[in-house]
């Protein structure tokens, strides 16, 4: 996801950054008492069979900083609004070695500063896949202390929001809960994202074969309070695999796009 080349320091996602656990399965027992700031993300995304698009692959890790798509990295019943603000120079990523991607029995490899010097290139697959196929990571080492790691997950279905949603333009009032709707999951994690031109971030997490959640008004309030310029809305089931390590958290997340008919994301208006 192109977020994945923005950076924001963990101190401005203030205290309402989902990167802490509750302890359930779908987080690998967070320590609930403790925000981690070390992580690292992987992700592979497609596009639904039947359309052109790109198979890709992305890592990035940081110590001191993340992305905005460190809501990524939230669990399961989380709402957070989150401070990102967009720098002319994100730091660069840290070297985690080289991390081989297995889709289907064939191996990627993503090498660090292959491209772009202090980052992972992403990469368009040559391989094809999609909903049912199953997505290896392996890495870990490098010179920046991230501890090995073996993720899988396994692409989730194609979901969107039941319509109207991103059939026309949405009006969300901030005055009282959002109730949200989308076709059958049966895994995965459902995202919702609302993001501004000036780098903030609404992001709720659900379990996706609920097929239904909702989002409180008062995070609602708080993000409209932030909120500069255009708001866009998205959309989408990750299935999710991490490890937490030495201090480390490292996330993958396979994702299935609707790709040319592209009915996932929106812009918005709040009142």
């Amino acid at each position: 996801m192109a977020t994945l080349s923005l950076a924001c320091a963990i101190a401005a996602c203030g205290a309402r950054t989902p990167l802490v656990g509750d302890g359930d399965a779908t987080d690998a027992g967070h320590d609930a008492t403790t925000a981690l700031r070390r992580v690292g993300i992987v992700s592979a995304t497609t596009t639904r069979p039947g359309l052109s698009g790109p198979e890709d692959v992305t890592a990035v890790f940081f110590d001191d900083a993340l992305p905005p798509a460190c809501a990524d990295i939230g669990d399961r019943g989380t709402c957070a609004v989150v401070t990102c603000p967009k720098l002319a120079a994100p730091p660069p990523s840290i070297n985690a070695g080289s991390i081989d991607v297995n889709v289907r029995g064939e191996i990627v490899r993503l090498a660090y500063g292959d491209q772009t010097p202090g980052w992972y290139p992403a990469l368009n697959l040559s391989m094809v896949f999609t909903t049912g196929d199953t997505i290896r990571f392996t890495g870990g080492g490098g010179d920046g202390g991230v501890p090995a790691f073996n993720l899988t997950a396994t692409a989730p279905n194609l979901v969107e929001l039941d319509p109207p949603w991103f059939t026309k333009r949405m009006t969300i009032a901030t005055s009282s809960d959002l109730s949200l709707t989308w076709g059958a999951a049966p895994t995965g994690d459902a995202v919702f994202h609302l993001s501004d031109d000036a780098g903030h971030l609404a992001v709720c997490f659900f379990d996706a074969s609920a097929r239904r959640g909702t989002i409180s008004r008062a995070d609602l309030s708080a993000f409209k309070a932030l909120a500069t310029g255009k708001v866009n809305a998205l959309f989408y089931v990750a299935a999710r695999d991490e490890i937490e390590r030495q201090g480390w958290i490292v996330n993958a997340s396979v994702v299935v796009w609707s790709g040319a008919n592209w009915s996932q994301a929106g812009e918005v208006t709040l009142e």
